[in-house]
C-alpha cells in the first residue's frame, strides 16, 4: 500500500508542482540548464534557494534532465561536502535519490531501484517513524553524513545529470 501512496503521491507532485520556473534559464552547449557544474567526475545542479520536500526536489531535478543524487563513493559524499560548505555553508540538508518508501529499512535510489551504492549513515538509518527519504546533513562532527528523515522536511535539491 505503500508503494501505491507514494507512486500516486510522485505522479501528483510532478503535475502540480512547479518548483522553478525554468523557462528562462540559459542553456550551455550540452542542453543542460546552467548552472550545472562539475564537481570531482560528476555533473551536478545544486538548487540552493528554495527549500523543498523530498518529492519536489525529484520533480525539479527531473524537469532539468537530471535525477536526484545518488552518491557512490565517500570521495563523492566529501567532494559535495567541501563544495557545499564552501557556496551555502552548514545549516541545511540537501536531498538524494535514497528512500525506503516501498520497503522499511531497505534503503533504494528511487529511479533505478537498486540498493543505495554507498552509505555514511549518522549513526545507522534510525528509522523514526516516516522517516523514509534519505538527506546530507552537517554534523557537529563538520563533516556531511547521511540521514533518513521525513519525506516533508524542507530541504535543497542535487541533482545529478544524467551520463
Amino acid at each position: 500500500m505503500r508503494i501505491i501512496q507514494f507512486i500516486l503521491f510522485f505522479f501528483l507532485s510532478r503535475v502540480f508542482c512547479d518548483v522553478i520556473d525554468t523557462a528562462n534559464m540559459e542553456r550551455n552547449v550540452n542542453g543542460l540548464f546552467l548552472p550545472f557544474l562539475k564537481i570531482a567526475n560528476k555533473v551536478y545542479l545544486i538548487k540552493s534557494d528554495k527549500a523543498v520536500n523530498w518529492f519536489e526536489a525529484a520533480h525539479f531535478c527531473a524537469q532539468n534532465d537530471a535525477d536526484l543524487v545518488t552518491i557512490e563513493s565517500a570521495n563523492e559524499l566529501n567532494a559535495l561536502s567541501k563544495y557545499i560548505l564552501t557556496n551555502n555553508g552548514s545549516d541545511t540538508y540537501y536531498w538524494t535519490s535514497g528512500n525506503d518508501l516501498a520497503n522499511e529499512g531497505v534503503f533504494m535510489t528511487l529511479f533505478s531501484g537498486k540498493p543505495l551504492p554507498y552509505t555514511h549513515f549518522r549513526v545507522a538509518p534510525d528509522n523514526w517513524k516516516d522517516e523514509d527519504c534519505v538527506h546530507v546533513v552537517y554534523t557537529a562532527k563538520k563533516n556531511y553524513v547521511m540521514n533518513d528523515i521525513s519525506c516533508t522536511t524542507p530541504g535543497f535539491a542535487i541533482c545529478e545529470a544524467h551520463q
